[in-house]
C-alpha cells in the first residue's frame, strides 16, 4: 500500500469498484459483439439476457460511478478545459443510455420472439453502440481519468464511497468499499 493508500483507503477501494464498473462497461461491448456477430445463427438468449439486465440497470449505475469521480475532479482541478470534458463525458453518457434502451428493447423483442423485419438494423445498432462506448471509456481513460486517482486519493474531504452508495439506492453494495 503507497503512502496516498495508506491515508485514505476507503477512497482507494471506491475508485477501484469504479475502475471494476469500466471493465464490466467493456464486457457488455464484448457481449454485444458476440451477439451482433451470430444474429444470421440465432440469438443466444442467455447472452441477451445478461446484456438486457446490465443495460437496465448496470450501465446507469456505472456511469453515474464515473460522474461521481468527475464531480470530485471539477472541484479539484477547476478549470475551463476540465469542465468541457466533463460536459462531453456526461453527454456521451446520455446517448448510450439512449442507445441502451433501444439495444434493449430489440433484445427483449427478439427473445421472446418476436422477429424485426431488419436484422441489419439490429445489427448496425449493436455495433454502433459497444463502438461508441469503448471509444469513449478509451477518451475517458485519456483525458479525465488519467489523473483521477491521484486527485481521489489525495483529497480526503471528498468522499467517493459515498457517492457511490447514493448511486445505488438499495441496490447491491459491497460492505467493504463504505467502511
Amino acid at each position: 500500500m503507497s503512502p496516498i493508500d495508506a491515508e485514505n483507503p476507503n477512497a482507494e477501494r471506491a475508485f477501484a469498484f469504479v475502475l471494476e464498473g469500466r471493465k464490466r462497461q467493456l464486457g457488455l461491448c464484448d457481449d454485444l459483439e458476440v451477439l451482433a456477430d451470430h444474429l444470421g445463427q440465432g440469438l443466444d438468449h442467455h447472452l441477451a439476457a445478461k446484456c438486457q439486465r446490465y443495460l437496465a440497470r448496470d450501465l446507469m449505475i456505472h456511469q453515474r460511478d464515473e460522474e461521481a469521480v468527475y464531480s470530485l475532479l471539477q472541484v479539484e482541478q477547476s478549470s475551463l478545459s476540465v469542465t468541457r470534458l466533463i460536459k462531453l463525458a456526461v453527454g456521451e453518457h446520455e446517448r448510450h443510455r439512449e442507445y441502451a434502451l433501444e439495444v434493449k428493447e430489440f433484445l427483449g423483442d427478439m427473445s421472446e420472439g418476436r422477429r424485426h423485419d431488419n436484422p441489419e438494423a439490429l445489427g448496425y445498432l449493436l455495433r454502433a453502440t459497444f463502438e461508441n462506448i469503448r471509444q469513449h471509456l478509451e477518451w475517458e481513460e485519456a483525458t479525465l481519468f488519467q489523473d483521477a486517482r491521484h486527485v481521489i486519493l489525495t483529497s480526503p474531504h471528498h468522499d467517493l464511497a459515498q457517492q457511490l452508495a447514493m448511486n445505488r439506492q438499495g441496490h447491491l453494495f459491497p460492505r467493504q468499499i463504505i467502511e
